[in-house]
């Protein structure tokens, strides 16, 4: 360890500490993992346990409901309301066929051909899995039909049963009369029927069913229905009665009507007498052995059983516990995985935890501690370097905290700071000395060391020097001050003064430089005076080119103006004949379209009136079928009346029929009336079609006249327009450059204008300066013909007017010709 830096020595305490945190966490982890599992496993046994249990009390339950809906409706007040629903509906039917038929038939036949009619369909009418039928009394009690039994009919019957039967049709209408059915040498029965008046013969028509089998009914189809449920695999429902009979099981159905309440299994449990008593306490669980199907190998089994007291029921069920066991089994073994998978996984994340967090602390280390001592050790070193002269300049170390290393640090600065404020005076002061050498070496012996330094060496060597500099520049003094004062009036603009008797080169070069300027100065005011009266006389032959030029294009673009108006009038007339013309052409062909479709419209018309001649005798036709339709339909409801219940669906039909035949029948004599108010239409339609023709024949005349007209003025309006656009090009060219020679004066007028300006400033700025001769200078003399320039301006002037009555003559003539 003594040879370990201190970067390594910190990472070897670090690593070691988290490899054995991150050890203990894991064990740690691992440990209550496992407990955590094995305790989740006996909760999902129990649980498992419990759920399967209230699963198969659930499963029972809903079949018992079936068992417990069933009975309700074996109840007698039940039972009646349920059968008068449905002798109703049975009854309602017979009567709706009962009274088509009256109505069809009471004006076509005797009143007693109808009775009989009446009762042989009545008597026809059967329904029902027991094939039930009707009865009819009349109100002395008199049999008209009764099925089972014709040959008591025309006899009465004056049963307490029958009396209520015809109270009931005539004093409600209809009504459920419940009895006793006495049949000789067997017992009394219970029924109910239901019994309806019809009124146009006074008969009470009636039905009725025994209620004793409706339990018996409804017990076979709870058995049915629980047989079919199924639940979960391959569970099922069994049912015993309180004495151990079976009677139903789904699966084995060899037992039922069997006794088996002395049947056990291989362990000696009574298993059935065990599930009838728990069924009897409102259901329970019971636990016993048995085999699967197919299979000699015992299994534990749940079974569980409810009661149903009203019918000395026992709705039992039952769950095999191998499946519970083997998904135990597969949970501990998926445990067992995942905890192999989750203790890798805790391994590896604490591996990888611990890499980052070596990483991240080393990083710490290296950022926070080594990285500024490695900087603190270079910042020093290369102080050193700075203090021996090493290297010219030293910067601060930059570390920014306030541990040991950054106070150690800032003390360090502190003292490069300080010796580097010290260098830098140094050298300053030196430079300055170097600057004021330079300038005495250039003859200026006014400067002084004026820099400062806290080297006490150096700054008796300034001083030193400063007193020599005052004692040199003493002596030659006097010849500075002459110069300087020559220098003062020349930098004052006065070029007059001369050093008297120079002796010194430098005196006779500054007289040399005043000749030189002075006579500049002359050159230079002579030419401006010149400039300026040039500019004068441009200025004013500008003035007087831009305002004629701008008069002339003023007058030009107006005249311009007024012949492209002219000339846009006359080629909008011009295009408008034209359209008139394309107008009149379009009309003409619309005229003879027209006259071709009306002569079309009056061959469509006659077509019309023969396909309506033919749509005449397709409505007979269909007239004809109605008829026919009708009568076999009609024909087809008595049919269906005399076959009784196998002809009721017919007789439905045959109603559906014979009213689409009606509909079909009032459907063609509404389509022979549109039809015929349709022949007439087309009859006027071809009438005014005759009309439109001729008037079309007359239209095309008139038009062909007018086209002719629209002609002759668009020719004359073609030549018009190609006159005035030649007269409107020649104007527009002569506008353009007018234009262009305006343009031409303005901008030689500001050329002019600069001039002007150029030249004052010129003169101005020589009348500035005093130089010999100043007074005396003047301008140039300037030779300018200016009656040959007046002769060219009035040549120019008599050719534009020239050109004006040229142009103002030919658009008279042009204008006399239109």
């Amino acid at each position: 360890m003594k040879n370990f830096s201190i970067k390594n020595k910190l990472l070897i305490i670090v690593i070691v500490t988290i490899v054995l945190v991150a050890t203990m966490i894991a064990l740690k982890s691992i440990y209550e993992i496992n407990n955590l599992t094995n305790k989740n496993i006996e909760e999902y046994k129990e649980n498992t346990y419990a759920t399967t249990q209230e699963e198969l009390k659930v499963y029972t339950s809903f079949a018992k409901n079936i068992v417990e809906n069933l009975y309700k409706q074996s109840l007698p007040e039940n039972v009646k309301e349920n059968v008068k629903e449905d002798l109703k509906a049975q009854t309602d039917f017979l009567f709706t066929m009962l009274t088509k038929l009256y109505d069809e038939e009471k004006d076509k036949v005797s009143e007693s051909e109808l009775k009989k009619m009446l009762l042989d369909t009545i008597g026809a009418v059967r329904y029902g899995k027991n094939n039930d039928y009707f009865f009819v009394y009349d109100k002395n009690s008199t049999i008209l039909k009764l099925p089972l039994t014709p040959q008591r009919e025309g006899t009465k019957n004056t049963g307490k049963h029958i009396l209520e039967f015809i109270d009931t049709a005539f004093n409600k209408g209809e009504g459920l009369v419940p009895y006793d059915q006495v049949i000789p040498n067997k017992a009394p029965r219970k029924k109910v029927s239901f019994v309806k008046l019809f009124k146009p013969f006074d008969w009470v028509i009636g039905t009725g069913t025994y209620i004793d089998n409706v339990t018996e009914d409804l017990q076979k189809k709870a058995l049915e229905e629980i047989s079919q449920l199924r639940f979960g695999k391959d569970g099922y429902f069994y049912v015993y009665d309180y004495n151990g009979v079976n009677l139903m099981h789904p699966i084995k159905p060899e037992l039922v009507g069997k006794n088996l309440i002395d049947l056990k299994s291989k362990k000696g449990v009574y298993y059935i007498k065990d599930l009838i008593e728990v069924a009897k306490k409102d259901g329970g669980i019971v636990n016993f052995d048995f085999e699967k199907t197919g299979d000699d190998k015992l299994y534990e089994k749940i079974g569980y059983a409810v009661g149903f007291n009203q019918w000395q029921w026992m709705i039992g069920t039952g769950s095999y516990n191998d499946e519970i066991e083997k998904n135990i089994e597969i949970l501990k073994q998926n445990s067992q995985d995942k905890i192999s998978s989750i203790i890798f996984g805790i391994i590896l994340i604490a591996i990888i935890v611990s890499i980052i967090i070596i990483l991240f602390v080393t990083f710490f280390i290296n950022k926070e501690i080594i990285v500024p001592l490695n900087r603190f050790q270079i910042g020093l070193l290369d102080f050193f370097k700075y203090l021996n002269k090493e290297t010219k300049t030293v910067e601060k170390i930059s570390i920014k905290s306030n541990d040991e290393i950054g106070l150690m640090t800032e003390i360090v600065n502190k003292n490069i700071e300080k010796t580097n404020q010290l260098i830098e005076q140094d050298e300053k002061l030196i430079s300055n000395v170097k600057a004021v050498v330079s300038e005495i070496n250039k003859g200026k012996l006014k400067n002084k060391i004026e820099g400062q330094t806290d080297n006490q060496s150096l700054e008796d060597l300034k001083n030193i020097l400063n007193e020599m500099l005052v004692l040199i520049s003493s002596k030659i003094n006097d010849d500075l001050k002459i110069i300087d004062d020559v220098l003062a009036k020349y930098k004052n603009m006065n070029f007059t003064y001369r050093i008297e008797n120079p002796h010194g080169e430098v005196a006779k070069a500054i007289n040399s430089l005043a000749e030189t300027i002075n006579h500049m100065l002359v050159e230079n005011k002579t030419n401006g005076l010149t400039l300026n009266e040039s500019s004068h006389i441009l200025l004013s032959n500008v003035d007087k080119l831009n305002m004629s030029s701008n008069e002339a294009a003023a007058s030009l673009e107006e005249t311009a103006a007024a012949i492209e108006e002219i000339t846009s009038n006359i080629r909008n007339n011009t295009q408008n004949i034209a359209k008139m013309a394309s107008y009149s052409n379009n009309l003409t062909k619309s005229a003879n379209d027209g006259e071709k479709l009306a002569n079309q419209t009056t061959s469509a018309m006659d077509e019309i009136n023969n396909e309506v001649k033919l749509i005449n005798e397709a409505i007979s036709v269909i007239d004809q079928i109605a008829f026919q339709t009708n009568i076999l339909s009609l024909n087809a409801a008595v049919e269906a009346a005399t076959a009784g219940e196998a002809g009721k669906g017919f007789a439905v039909v045959a109603a559906e029929v014979r009213n689409l035949a009606s509909r079909s029948a009032e459907a063609a004599r509404e389509i022979k009336t549109i039809v015929e108010n349709a022949t007439s239409k087309a009859n006027q339609g071809k009438e005014i079609s005759n009309n439109m023709i001729v008037g079309y024949k007359q239209l095309n005349e008139n038009i062909t006249q007018t086209i002719n007209l629209i002609q002759d003025i668009e020719m004359s309006s073609k030549e018009q327009l190609s006159g005035i656009e030649q007269i409107n090009d020649a104007v527009n060219q002569l506008d353009q450059q007018t234009q262009q020679n305006a343009m031409i004066a303005s901008q030689t007028q500001n050329v002019a204008t600069l001039t002007d300006e150029i030249a004052k400033l010129i003169v101005n700025d020589a009348n500035a300066k005093e130089f010999i001769g100043k007074n005396e200078v003047k301008a140039k003399e300037i030779n300018l013909d200016s009656s040959k320039n007046e002769n060219n301006i009035i040549k120019a002037k008599k050719s534009t007017s020239k050109i004006d009555k040229t142009t103002n003559k030919n658009e008279i003539d042009e204008w006399e010709s239109f």
